[in-house]
This record gives C-alpha cells, structure tokens and sequence, in this order.
C-alpha cells in the first residue's frame, strides 16, 4: 500500500512538472511573438512626421503637477507625450508603439481604452482621465515607530541593596541581597551577591557575573560570563558559565519580527484611506491614484479582519475587507533568530559560587522560510550526552497553526549507551470568540536532554488540550486538560472548568473547578471575587472547598511617598498585615503573620544608588535602564515618565528615574505647578533613550530667570515713555516699558548695561544687583542718561 502511495505521488509530481514545463514553453513563445510583433510595428511607424509642439501645464485624475510638458499634436489632432512624462505622472507604459521626436520616445494618447484626454487651448491644459489600472502601484509602509539610537555612552554604574530582618518566637535572622553594575562604551555588566546571614562567619555567596555588550546594528548581543542557553522547542534551559552570541531583537523595539499584514486596493481619484484592525483604526493615510498597498499593520496574535476605507475627492467611498490569522510565534520571511552557546554547566547557584561542571554546547536556529513557515534547528552536545533536533510552525491561512518536531539524543550514562527519540505534535487555533488547542508529545525511554540526570523521572507521553470561549455580555468559559505519563511514576491527569465574568461594579468574579487524579483521585472548587474600591483601595474574597476562605483588603503603594497597606484573614484563624512605604529613594515593609500560636514579623529595606556623570544618587531599586533628571536647582519638582510619578526633585534639582525602557524614546516631563515664579521654563518635557541596563542623563531646558522690575526716568525726571524697549547686556531680546517707566527684566546678571530706544531716541545706563532668593525683586529707580535725537 505504501508503495502504491509513494508511486502515485511521483506520478502527480511529474505531471505538475510536465504542465509547468508546457506553460513556460507557451509562455515563451508568446514573449517572443509580442516582441515580434511590437518590433515590426516599431519599423512601420515613421521616424518622423509633422508635428506641433505645445508646453502644456497637465492635470491627471485631479491632480496637478507643478511642471509643464512639452505635448506633440499630430496633423489629425492626435496627442504625443514622452516616456519619461508617463512615469511622473505614474501612468503604466501605453501598448502602443512609440514615435521618435528630437531623440525622445513619444506615446500616442488615442486609442488606448484606459485613458481619456481633453484639451483646453484657453488655460493651455492637457486634462487626461485614467482607470484606476492605467496607474503603477503605490506602496506605503507604516512607520514601525523605532527607536532612536543613544546619542552618548554615558559611564557609570550601581549598587542595589535589599536588607531583610526576620523575627519568629526567640529566632531572629538577618539576610541581604546586593547587586552591583558598571557600564560604558563596551556595553553592561552585573554581578549578583547574597548574603544568608548577616553577622556571621559564613562567607557571601555570589549569583550571576554577566557582561553583555548589544550590537544594535546587528539586532544582537555578545554575553560573557553566567548565561542561559536557549531551549527551542524541545530542549531543556541550562545555566552555564561562559560565552552566548544572540540574536536580540528589543534593541530596536518597533521591530516586527512576525509576518505583516498588508491592506490593497484601487483609487480612481487622489483619496483618503482609513486602515481598521478589528474595529479599531490602525492608520490613516492619503493616496494617489491607482492600485496602492498599505504594509506593516499592527495586529495581535490569532484571526481578525483588515477593514479599508477609501473616499476619493468627490466623496465617494468603498469599503474593501480581508480578514487574517497572524501568529507571534512565526518570523516573517527571510529573517532569522539565534543563540549560539558554549561553556560549563553551572551548578548549586545560590548554594555555592564557583561550582562549574561539564562543558556544554548548543545551539538554536529560527528561519523564516516564508510568511506561513518557520523552521527551527536545535542541537546540544555535552560530555556525556547529545542531541539534535528539527521543528517547525505551519500557518494554514484563516484556520489556525501547525507545530512539528523531531528530535533524537545519545547519552553514556551508568555505563552503557542509550538512544532515544522524541516526537511533538500540537494545532492551535485564537480568535476573539472561540480559541482551542490540542499538543502532545512522546519520547522513548533513552531520550536524554542537556542537564537531565540519571536519576530524573523520564517522560514518556504528554498530551494536553485547552478550549476557551467568550460571550461578550456573559463571560468568559474554559476547559483544560493534562495527562502526563512517565516510565518510572504513576500517571498523572489535570482536568480544569473555569468561568470568569465582570459583574456590573461589583467587580470580577471566577469560578473553577479542578480535578486531579493520580494514585488518589481529589476534587477542588475555588471562588474568587475582585471588589475594585476608592483611591487604588481593592478587596478580594476567596473560598476553596479543601482550604480556607480568605478575605483580603489592600491599598496599592505610589511612588510620591504615600502608605499602602494589606490585612488578610481567613477562617481558620490564619492572619497577616503588612505596610508598605515607597518613595524616590527606597521601598520599605513592614510584616506580622499569625497561625494558630505562632506569630512571626519581617522587615525590609530595598533600594538602589546610582551613579552617573561623577555624583551619587539614592534611587529605588535599579532593574531596567534608568536616567538622572536634572532641573536646574529647583527642589520638590515632581517628575513623570511616561504620565506615571517617578520621583521628586531633591535639594539640588535631581532625581533618579529607576526605570526607563532601553532603546525607546522616553517621555519624561515635570509639574509646572512646582517651579517657582522666577523659573525660566524652555520646556516642559524632554526625551531620554538609554542602553540596556545603562543610564542617561535627562536635563530640562529650565533656570532661574534673574530678572527683576525697576521704574526708568530721564534726566529731567520725567518717566520713559511707555512702549519704549530695553536692552540688556548687548542681548537679542527687547523688553517693553510700561506706564510710569516701569519694565520687568530677565537675564540679569550682577553688574548690567542697558539701552532703552524710543521714536528714533536712546539713552544707556548701568544696574547693579545683589544676588536675592525673591521670585521678583523691586530694583528701585534708575536714571537713564544720554538722550540723543
């Protein structure tokens, strides 16, 4: 039988092949008759005839150009233009043959039933109509909003602190946890440390030591130090000491690694076309007559529909729609994703510093075959062990994707050599309605990964399947199930019912049930109910059928020094409190827990000091990039990035920004409100873009405006006359007198000259001020001297 399959296969593939060979012979043979054809009309048409030049200003389909054309008319009135003029008007080249005129291809404008013309010998206008398909193609790429590069490497570093204190009966133990970073020209590095217990003899017992350097050109980064391999498909996450190169793709942010969804259509006359994804609009965009296509359109995981929108000039619409399945697993086509690997297993991190074991090498490759198809290629060596292995993601248009793998190992472990294989399979489908997905995978007894052990629980047979459907006004319902058999366990099976819905202002209310079986079979109902309350307050009430019910009340904590608290209790007696403080500087906690005679209480104390442009700063902790606003030396100015309270401003006009997102543009602005009356504001927001992990300064265009009102007399003590302007320091700016020879004047330094002007007339005189914290100082009465006509 199988034979039979793999013969008619052939046949079928032969045949597909003998019909692609025909075709192309036809079409072959069709190119070289047209061309023929078109050569021997060529010769007929003469070199030269008499003909009638006129410049001639051309409008096509509305729209004008801001050139004229130099138009031939023959001696029957038909009109001539060149090849070049079809191409700027973007008009596809005409069928037929052209004249020679001054050593210039001319096209005849008749007898081609896509075009139109008319002439206006009173405006001296050629007005030409064309179909829609008479036009070339235009194409508009969305922007996919990338960021800027940085502009400078600033130098510096950090330090993060994290110091807890635990108190249980007689028992009391303290812990720390530091973190400590430098960065520069050559990229980042960090390296974690963890004390157990303070106060002791044990000795600090360092985490991760990690330098990584991005090449942003590249969309790649070079890491050096504790890394983790990737696992592709099927592979298993491993912690080593050595060397990673990695395609990173959040160096550009707006990078669309997935395939773009693209929205086509035709316009008649100039239009306007508006772009929906789901309903909601992507894009709006004007376009010329003629075929046109709008690539790069934002989409989410799963089926949807593009919705287009084009109204012409005249007001006329059409509404064009497709609908797509888009997935964020698939690469779009010809791009590629990578991690290669090389080093030695780290081991008991957290236990011991420097426990290295074997040597290690893996490596993954991603490749977008085509828009619908991504491969993937893993291999991981090891002394004792290897394995290689091929999977794959297929999108079938509209219905959902396929995932595939391969994979095969070799191990030399307990003495003798095993062999294995390993098999997935699995079909997902997403949709805002009804989503499914079913996977499972099977693996031979000798299948070994990278970091597995003798000693590990192997897994023979995986199989899981998941369908969630969603009523708009009703909910949300789903079912899951998970059966796991390995060779040396009992079996294991998941069920899991849930529901979820928002019920009115009540809140979120789900529901689950899950029920497990494995050498005991037990059932567990859970109820949860989310109470959204006032000023960021939420209380959650909760009921499990083999645990307790648990209330819980809580007030979230922000970062412009206000408390936020959460009391939880349950029926069995079971309590616990905690008070949280945060500001621009640290996070501070404090926790008692009771369970029947027990009661226990923690502290905690977490923050960060940053480094930058040769000053210490305190700061919370530093996880992301992070930056130093600086504005000027005004203190107790608020600073938001992006609209969220970062911080405010300490006694010299800064504050750390603990997290900025690395390589986009950040929006970082401050408070008005806050800035005094002699603050000289040039802007209110500026934008920072930092490395990874890297800081940046940010300084606001603002400074104290030195200014000051004085009354200006002349020397027969009469006051300069009002609308007269004054001149400080050779300065650009002019100031207005108002009445009374009375004039407010910025960018005063401490001795100053001024001239006033006034109806062809001048006069100068010198101010000197005394430094003073008032916003708008009274600088008294000046004689302005001098006065010439």
């Amino acid at each position: 039988m199988h034979r039979n399959v793999i013969a008619a296969l052939i046949l079928l593939l032969t045949l597909l092949h003998n019909c692609g060979a025909k075709a192309q012979e036809l079409e072959l043979k069709m190119e070289q008759a047209l061309s023929l054809a078109s050569l021997k009309l060529t010769v007929a048409m003469p070199v030269e005839q008499e003909m009638k030049e006129w410049l001639l200003a051309v409008e096509v389909n509305g729209q004008t150009f801001p050139e004229p054309a130099l138009v031939l008319q023959d001696s029957q009135g038909v009109f001539w233009v060149t090849g070049n003029d079809l191409k700027l008007w973007r008009l596809r080249p005409l069928l037929t043959p052209p004249m020679q005129h001054d050593g210039l291809d001319y096209y005849s404008l008749s007898g081609n039933k896509e075009l139109r013309h008319t002439f206006n010998s009173i405006k001296q206008t050629l007005v030409i109509g064309a179909d829609a398909g008479a036009f070339t193609a235009t194409m508009q790429v969305l922007p996919d909003q990338l960021a800027r590069k940085p502009r400078d490497v600033n130098t510096g570093g950090f330090l993060n602190y994290e110091f807890v204190g635990t108190q249980s009966g007689y028992t009391q133990q303290g812990a720390g946890i530091f973190e400590v970073g430098i960065f520069g020209d050559g990229g980042v590095g960090t390296m974690g440390v963890v004390v157990p217990e303070l106060g002791s003899s044990d000795r600090l017992t360092r985490l991760d030591t990690t330098w990584t350097a991005d090449d942003l050109n590249q969309r790649q980064s070079w890491r050096f130090g504790d890394v983790v391999n990737r696992a592709g498909t099927w592979g298993r996450a491993v912690r080593m000491g050595g060397i990673q190169l990695s395609s990173n793709f959040s160096t550009q942010p707006g990078f669309i690694t997935s395939p773009v969804q693209q929205a086509a259509g035709l316009a008649s006359l100039p239009s306007t076309v508006e772009v929906y994804v789901n309903n909601a609009l992507a894009a709006r965009r004007e376009v010329p007559p003629g075929p046109f296509s709008i690539t790069n359109l934002p989409v989410m995981s799963g089926n949807g529909e593009v919705r287009m929108v084009v109204r012409d000039m005249l007001g006329r619409e059409q509404v064009i729609t497709k609908p797509f399945y888009a997935s964020a697993g698939l690469l779009a086509e010809d791009l590629t994703d990578f991690s290669y690997e090389a080093g030695f297993v780290r081991e008991n991190i957290g236990i011991n510093s420097n426990d290295y074991g074997d040597w290690i090498v893996a490596a993954t490759r991603r490749q977008g075959f085509s828009d619908s198809f991504t491969g993937e290629m893993h291999f991981e060596v090891q002394r004792q062990q290897q394995a290689v292995g091929v999977s794959g993601m297929f999108m079938v248009p509209q219905i959902g994707i396929i995932n595939a793998g391969l994979a095969t190992s070799q191990s030399h472990m307990g003495g003798g050599t095993d062999q294995g294989e390993l098999l997935s399979l699995g079909f997902d489908r997403q949709s805002q309605v009804l989503s499914y997905g079913i996977h499972s995978q099977w693996a031979s007894s000798g299948f070994r990964q990278v970091g597995s052990t003798a000693t590990q629980h192997q897994m023979a047979r995986q199989l899981s399947a998941s369908i969630g459907y969603n009523i708009k006004d009703w909910g949300a319902f789903g079912l899951s199930f998970l059966k796991l058999d390995t060779y040396d366990q009992p079996n294991l099976e998941v069920t899991t019912v849930s529901y979820s819905r928002t019920v009115g202002r009540l809140g979120a209310l789900s529901v689950s049930l899950v029920r497990l079986r494995s050498d005991e079979t037990s059932t567990q109902l859970a109820l949860f109910l989310n109470v959204p309350l006032q000023r960021q307050h939420n209380l959650s009430l909760s009921r499990t059928t083999r645990l307790d019910s648990v209330a819980t009340l809580q007030k979230s904590v922000a970062a412009d020094g206000t408390f936020g608290y959460q009391v939880t209790a349950s029926d069995s007696g079971r309590a616990h409190g905690a008070l949280d403080y945060q500001n621009s500087t640290g996070d501070y906690e404090i926790e008692a827990a009771r369970a029947g005679e027990e009661t226990a209480f923690r502290a905690s104390v977490r923050g960060g000091v940053a480094l930058l442009g040769g000053h210490a700063y305190r700061s919370r902790w530093i996880n992301d990039s992070f930056g130093v606003a600086k504005v000027a030396d005004f203190p107790g100015v608020r600073v938001y990035t992006d609209n969220q309270l970062a911080g405010v401003t300490n006694e010299s006009g800064n504050v750390v920004l603990p997290r900025l997102r690395a390589y986009e543009n950040n929006k970082i602005r401050i408070d008005s409100r806050d800035l005094p009356l002699n603050a000289q504001v040039d802007a209110l927001s500026v934008e920072a873009t930092p490395y990874f992990r890297a800081g940046v300064l940010a300084e606001f265009p603002v400074r104290k405006a030195s200014g000051g009102l004085f009354q200006i007399v002349l020397d027969n003590g009469q006051a300069l006359p009002a609308g007269s302007t004054v001149e400080v320091n050779g300065g650009k700016t002019r100031f207005p007198v108002a009445t009374d020879g009375e004039v407010y004047v910025t960018g005063l330094a401490k001795q100053n000259h001024f001239m006033a002007r006034w109806k062809n007339q001048s006069c100068t005189f010198e101010l000197l001020v005394e430094p003073s914290d008032d916003p708008l100082p009274d600088l008294g009465k000046v004689t302005c001297r001098g006065v010439s006509p």
